[in-house]
C-alpha cells in the first residue's frame, strides 16, 4: 500500500494533536501527552481486529554474507500488528507527529514515512539492543546504511505494565512508557536502543520511520508500503499508476 498524506489532509483528519511540551535529551525527542488516553483505548481496541505476525530481525545470509535476511531470533520476542486495516485511524497521527514536531527539532523534512505498526509485548517480550537503520561492516570496520530510515518514530498506547521501559545505553538515558507518549529520535547507530523485557501486563507502542529528503539511498526507486508528505516526492511510475 502507498499512499500520500500532507499537512493540510493530516490536520484535517487528525484536528487535535496534542502534546504537553517538548523534552530533548541528548536528541531523543519526547512528547508526554501527544495523544489522549481514550485515541489510545480506541487504537489498542481497533488493533485487535488486525492480523498479526511475529516479529523478526534483520541477519547476514551465512551462504552470502553480503546479503541480509529476515529471521525469527531469541532477541527479539514481539507481536507486530498491522494497521492497514485500520489506515484511516492511524495514518494521520503519524503524519502530525512527522510534521508538527519531528521535521521543525530536527530541520528536516521528511519524503516518506513507513506504513506504522502497532507493536504488541506480553510477558517476557523484548527487543535486544539495536538501531534501525545501520549495520557494521566488519570487511570496511565501518557503518553501512541497510535501511532507508533517519528518523525512528514510537507513540506509547497504555501504560498498567512492568519492565518494558526504552533504553539508550550509551547515552544513559532510560524512559518509561506513559500513555500516549510520542518518542522520536535518529535511526543510525549512534541512537542504539533496548526494549526492555515486559515483566507483567501488556505494553503497546505504534512504531514508524522515515526517510528524509536529499539522505542517502539503500533502495532505488518507488518505496511501496509507504506514505509519502508531498506529491512531488511520489516516484513518476507510481503517479502513472495513481
Amino acid at each position: 500500500m502507498t499512499m500520500m498524506m500532507t499537512p493540510e489532509v493530516a490536520r484535517s483528519l487528525c484536528p487535535a494533536g496534542g502534546g504537553d511540551g517538548l523534552v530533548d535529551r541528548h536528541g531523543v525527542l519526547t512528547i508526554p501527552g501527544f495523544l489522549t488516553r481514550a485515541q489510545c483505548d480506541r487504537l489498542i481496541a481497533l488493533s485487535e481486529t488486525q492480523p498479526s505476525e511475529q516479529g523478526q530481525v534483520l541477519r547476514a545470509d551465512e551462504s552470502d554474507p553480503g546479503t541480509l535476511i529476515r529471521q525469527d531470533a531469541d532477541t527479539r520476542v514481539t507481536s507486530i500488528i498491522k494497521t492497514f486495516g485500520i489506515a484511516d485511524d492511524i495514518v494521520p497521527l503519524i503524519g502530525r507527529a512527522f510534521f508538527d514536531w519531528v521535521e521543525p527539532h530536527y530541520g528536516t523534512r521528511i519524503e516518506w514515512f513507513e506504513f506504522p505498526d502497532i507493536l504488541k509485548y506480553l510477558p517476557g517480550g523484548h527487543y535486544g539492543t539495536h538501531n534501525d537503520s545501520e549495520r557494521w561492516d566488519q570487511e570496511t570496520g565501518e557503518w553501512r546504511l541497510h535501511e532507508d530510515r533517519q528518523y525512528s518514530l514510537l507513540i506509547y498506547l497504555n501504560e498498567g505494565f512492568t519492565g518494558g521501559a526504552l533504553r539508550f545505553e550509551e547515552l544513559g538515558l532510560t524512559i518509561q512508557p506513559e500513555t500516549g507518549m510520542l518518542v522520536a529520535f535518529p535511526s543510525d547507530h549512534r541512537y542504539a536502543h533496548t526494549a526492555l523485557p515486559v515483566e507483567s501486563g501488556t505494553r503497546y507502542a505504534i512504531v514508524s520511520w522515515a526517510a528524509a529528503v536529499g539522505a542517502p539511498r539503500v533502495h532505488e526507486g518507488a518505496s511501496l508500503g509507504v506514505v509519502y508528505l508531498a506529491p512531488e516526492y511520489i516516484p513518476p511510475r507510481l503517479r502513472r499508476l495513481a
